[in-house]
C-alpha cells in the first residue's frame, strides 16, 4: 500500500524544468519558490510576457524583436539577479530596463539590464511609434507658416516644456537635444547615491541622436 502512494506522489510531481511560462520560461530547481518570492516572480513573468506574448505585441509592437537571454529563462537565475540588484526609491516604482546601459539594446540579460526609477525611464522614452517621420522632440505646427517646426520636451508626469518654433526640423531637433541632454544630467545628479553607479554613469553619458 505504501509503495502505491509513493508512486502516486511521483506521478503528480511537477517537472520544474518544463517551459511553462510564455512557452520559454521555467521555474527550475533551487531555493526560489514563486509563492515565497512573489515580487521577483511577477517581474520575471512580466519580462517574459513583454518578449513572447503575441497579444501584448498587438498593443506594444515595439517589443516584437525583444528577447530574454537563455540564463534568465530560468526563474532561479533571474531571482538571484533580482535580490542582488533590486533597490527601492521612496514613492516611486523601480522597473527593469534593457536599453539604458546599452542604447537600442533588445536583449534582457544580466549584462544589459538594470533596475531604474520610473521617472528616469519615462524621461528616456522616445515615443518613436507615435511621432511619425519627424525627429525626436519635433512636432509640425501648421499654425506657424514661417517657423512650422515646434521643439518641445517631456519632463515627466505628462508635463512638457515648449522650446520654440523653428524654420526647419534640424534646428528644432538641435534645440531639443541641447535641452534634453542637460535635463538628463540634472536628473542623474538628483538621484546620485540612490541609484547604481552604472545607471548614473549611463545617464551622464547619454546622448540624443536624430534617428532615436
Amino acid at each position: 500500500m505504501m509503495q502505491t502512494k509513493e508512486k502516486k506522489v511521483r506521478k503528480v510531481r511537477r517537472d520544474l524544468n518544463k517551459r511553462t511560462v510564455w512557452g520559454v520560461g521555467y521555474i527550475g530547481y533551487g531555493k526560489y519558490n514563486p509563492k515565497k518570492h512573489p515580487d521577483a516572480y511577477r517581474r520575471w513573468t512580466s519580462m517574459l510576457m513583454r518578449c513572447y506574448s503575441e497579444k501584448f505585441h498587438e498593443k506594444q509592437p515595439t517589443y516584437r524583436d525583444a528577447e530574454v537571454c537563455e540564463e534568465w529563462k530560468s526563474f532561479q537565475n533571474f531571482a538571484e539577479f533580482y535580490y542582488d540588484n533590486y533597490y527601492e526609491i521612496t514613492d516611486e516604482r523601480v522597473e527593469l530596463e534593457k536599453d539604458i546601459l546599452v542604447k537600442g539594446n533588445r536583449l534582457y540579460s544580466p549584462e544589459t539590464a538594470i533596475f531604474s526609477p520610473q521617472r528616469i525611464n519615462l524621461l528616456l522614452g522616445n515615443r518613436k511609434a507615435k511621432r511619425g517621420n519627424l525627429p525626436i522632440g519635433v512636432k509640425f505646427d501648421k499654425k506657424s507658416k514661417s517657423n512650422p517646426y515646434m521643439a518641445r520636451c517631456c519632463v515627466g508626469k505628462g508635463g512638457q516644456v515648449y522650446l520654440g518654433n523653428h524654420p526647419d526640423p534640424i534646428t528644432a531637433f538641435n534645440r531639443f537635444k541641447e535641452f534634453k541632454e542637460l535635463l538628463i544630467k540634472q536628473v542623474a545628479e538628483e538621484y546620485r547615491g540612490r541609484i547604481p553607479s552604472a545607471l548614473y554613469d549611463a545617464l551622464i553619458k547619454f546622448t540624443i541622436e536624430i534617428n532615436d
